[in-house]
């Protein structure tokens, strides 16, 4: 495939018939923005309209997501001691305001934070101690086990079959929880058609985003309850 370049859409060749594809810049921004903008509906809605479930089936096209930002991230650092420092920052920033929010229990941030231990460790015995762990903390504090699952299958299977285990996963979510899980499936879409063109994932995404909008609804639910 060649590809030449034009300010926002570029033109790919592939055996011999042309089509017109999103710039890297252009899908980096369209799969970063999709992914807050559902995050933070999901969140207000949980917030502020707990009995309404299209805040949620909105807030699971992102699900998928984040896990796939932390394995992009993990594989392109230069420095795995600062970007796992950046992660865990991030989840401890979040904890305060997201604990009032939703009680004691670990935030998300933490989750991808253990998937990101176990897929960093240098062999599968040891891949396999961490993820017991995680068990764990998922029995004692709540900590969700589905972005440390998400992580270990962008990472350790093979890309042709990870949008298949994934879709698994929607659907024993959907049959053991809500079956709205299954709209995370369209995150997946998302992925899988913007992938191809996203070669970094900027900071502030990362470091900013998540405690802040939290911080943002607890404060809000403190003015408008």
């Amino acid at each position: 495939m060649t590809i030449n370049n034009v300010t926002q859409y570029m033109v790919a060749t592939k055996n011999g018939a042309q089509y017109i594809v999103p710039s890297k810049s252009v899908a980096i921004t369209s799969l970063q923005a999709i992914a807050i903008i559902v995050m933070v509906i999901d969140h207000i809605g949980k917030a502020f309209y707990p009995d309404v479930i299209w805040f949620q089936v909105i807030g699971r096209i992102g699900m998928p997501m984040w896990p796939y930002f932390v394995v992009f991230g993990y594989r392109h650092t230069h420095n795995l001691k600062k970007y796992m420092e950046r992660i865990l920052i991030v989840a401890i920033a979040a904890q305060v305001p997201y604990q009032l929010l939703h009680g004691p229990e670990l935030n998300e941030v933490f989750s991808l934070f253990a998937g990101l231990l176990v897929i960093s460790r240098k062999d599968i015995k040891t891949s396999i101690l961490v993820y017991v762990i995680c068990l764990g903390f998922n029995y004692f504090f709540g900590m969700t086990m589905w972005f440390i699952n998400c992580i270990i299958v962008y990472y350790f299977v093979k890309e042709r079959f990870q949008s298949v285990v994934i879709v698994l996963f929607f659907c024993i979510f959907a049959l053991y929880n809500h079956p709205h899980q299954l709209f995370g499936i369209y995150g997946l879409v998302l992925i899988e058609n913007l992938k191809e063109y996203v070669k970094y994932i900027p900071r502030w995404l990362k470091l900013g985003i998540y405690p802040i909008h939290y911080t943002i609804i607890y404060l809000l639910t403190l003015v408008i309850k």
